[in-house]
């Protein structure tokens, strides 16, 4: 793969290099400790002006997954953002002062307790299998609060995660 590195950030105990390929012809983030070789190419290249390559980095790690995510949160982009970190989504303005929420995950039931997290009224929109967790996880705590009716349970029926599952 031929790649401009523009950035190597350091995330949560991990090195990425943020880079533009022009193999793939797409901006790609790439783990260093995957790395097999690398060595230098004769062309020159200017990173993206203005680039922020945290933000970029975070930004990217939220697509590309299997199961999308769309969540209108009935609250304004800079508040949602307290609560929604930039690794889990976009944020974008939504009609009024609500934020609409896309990304995608591999974990639908680990992305429903994140939005549980969230202190404004919210509504998944979609995909299906974040609407199914969200709803698994409702009566969860439903159950919990001593609220609903039923056994305990777990959420494992809806992919949620389990003892030593990696979230995402």
């Amino acid at each position: 793969m031929d790649v401009d590195p523009w950035a190597v950030v350091l995330r949560h105990s991990r090195w990425y290099l943020l880079g533009w390929s022009h193999t793939a012809g797409a901006r790609r983030v790439l783990r260093v400790n995957k790395l097999a070789a690398a060595e230098p190419l004769p062309e020159e290249f200017m990173p993206p002006a203005g680039l922020d390559a945290l933000r970029t980095l975070e930004e990217h790690l939220s697509q590309g997954w299997a199961y999308p995510v769309e969540v209108l949160v009935d609250a304004t982009v800079r508040e949602t953002s307290y609560w929604v970190p930039r690794s889990m989504g976009l944020l974008e303005p939504a009609d009024g002062d609500r934020t609409l929420i896309r990304a995608t995950t591999d974990n639908p039931g680990w992305y429903a307790g994140r939005l549980a997290a969230i202190e404004a009224s919210f509504r998944v929109l979609g995909g299906a299998e974040l609407q199914r967790a969200t709803a698994a996880l409702g009566r969860r705590l439903m159950r919990a609060a001593g609220s609903a009716p039923g056994a305990s349970g777990d959420v494992a029926a809806d992919g949620g995660p389990g003892r030593g599952q990696r979230p995402r």
